[in-house]
């Protein structure tokens, strides 16, 4: 089971600039509102991040979901498309030289509904990543269109 359950209501909502101009600590999973996706772009500019945004409706299975988001941040070629080569992958991101990261998944009610024990499991490893990149001082943001129990909401 999940550390951020299906169906639950949102938190108070954050400022999507004070979340991502603050401190690395900061950085982790947040359910964004779809207001705060222009926000999260311009932010994401000026800060000097890496912006990547995944559309998750048409996926439905886990397999889906791995091949998309290596495909989308440009994976290397060893990139196993399993659960340790994703986690693996987005605490290297070696590639992609910035001083920050930021993930925006979409369709993420969709995809859950599809797939509920694969997208409970990218949450979790979304999460122990971003920790991973608090250590090495560099913030990796990750924003979810669906309502999470626990998840700060920014708008």
């Amino acid at each position: 089971m999940s550390l951020f359950p299906i169906n639950p209501a949102p938190t108070s909502p954050r400022r999507i600039r004070d979340v991502l101009t603050a401190t690395p600590d900061s950085a982790g999973l947040f359910v964004a509102l779809p207001e705060a996706l222009p926000e999260i772009a311009a932010s994401s500019q000026a800060q000097g991040f890496n912006l990547w945004t995944i559309e998750l409706d048409n996926i439905g299975n886990a397999d889906g979901l791995l091949a998309k988001i290596g495909e989308a941040l440009h994976f290397p070629d060893w990139y196993g498309r399993n659960w340790d080569a994703l986690a693996d992958c987005l605490s290297d991101l070696s590639w992609c030289d910035a001083d920050g990261h930021v993930l925006v998944l979409q369709g993420c009610t969709s995809f859950a509904e599809k797939a509920p024990r694969a997208f409970d499991t990218l949450q979790d490893l979304l999460g122990e990543v971003s920790q991973i990149w608090r250590t090495a001082n560099i913030g990796f943001w990750v924003f979810i269109d669906a309502p999470r129990d626990g998840l700060p909401v920014v708008q």
